[in-house]
């Protein structure tokens, strides 16, 4: 079965004053018969968690 999906993720109002990234991520992976859908709620007071939030998503995707 294919299945249509969209998302989306918004740099809230305090990350677009203070210039930080949006530390959220989706990923959604359909794959041989399973469907691998992934949200991660980036670490606003860890350095750099927009990369870790995307980062771990990627992993899982690849080995689920």
């Amino acid at each position: 079965m294919n299945l249509v999906t969209a998302f989306a993720t918004e740099q809230g109002v305090s990350h677009k004053v203070s210039d930080t990234p949006c530390q959220d991520s989706v990923i959604v992976k359909q794959n041989d018969g399973y469907l691998f859908l992934g949200l991660s709620d980036g670490a606003g007071s860890a350095k750099h968690s927009d990369i870790g939030s995307k980062s771990i998503l990627q992993f899982l995707s690849v080995h689920m």
